[in-house]
């Protein structure tokens, strides 16, 4: 029997005769890599002072900082807005001091803090919406009270989390 191998370089190309060998996933370095966890937004902005943020037609973040304003603004809504409101409920004054905090860091045109609070809102509601599906699944097993203590986010009380995820846990039955 007869193969033909093919060089390219320092590459040999399999033919239909010969076996094609593939790395299992589960044994390589990728597969046991942890997976990315959230955004803590500790890089330091005290070196360059506030930063400007550049926004496109459609008013979404664009250019150098944009990674960054996304990330921030996503860390601002976990750490701001607790899990146990609705975003709708928030009041005038609550936004406001959001946004000023978010001015403090970026230099944002007035114009888009609708679609910078819309970017947020849905941050807040995936991160709200991951929580709720990780608690749920942990109180499985250990029931809810202790779930909702172990996986609680340090801006609001474990009963307060407890109680809520039994409310939504009941709307979706």
């Amino acid at each position: 029997m007869e193969f033909l191998i093919i060089h390219i370089g320092n590459h040999i190309l399999p033919t239909l005769n010969s076996p094609i060998r593939c790395e299992n996933e589960t044994t390589s370095d990728y597969s046991k890599r942890p997976p990315r966890g959230k955004a803590k937004g500790d890089k330091d902005f005290k070196n360059k002072g506030r930063v400007e943020v550049q926004f496109n037609v459609r008013g979404q973040p664009d250019g150098e900082y944009a990674a960054g304003f996304s990330s921030f603004l996503g860390v601002t809504a976990r750490e701001f807005v607790p899990l146990t409101t609705e975003w709708k409920n928030l009041t005038d004054l609550y936004k406001r001091q959001i946004w000023e905090h978010i001015t403090r860091k970026y230099i944002v045109p007035e114009i888009c803090k609708r679609n910078v609070f819309c970017k947020m809102m849905k941050l807040w509601r995936d991160y709200r919406s991951l929580t709720m599906k990780e608690v749920m699944q942990q109180a499985e097993s250990v029931g809810l009270p202790r779930a909702a203590t172990l996986l609680k986010p340090d801006n609001i009380d474990s009963m307060e989390v407890a109680g809520f995820c039994k409310i939504q846990n009941d709307r979706s039955i």
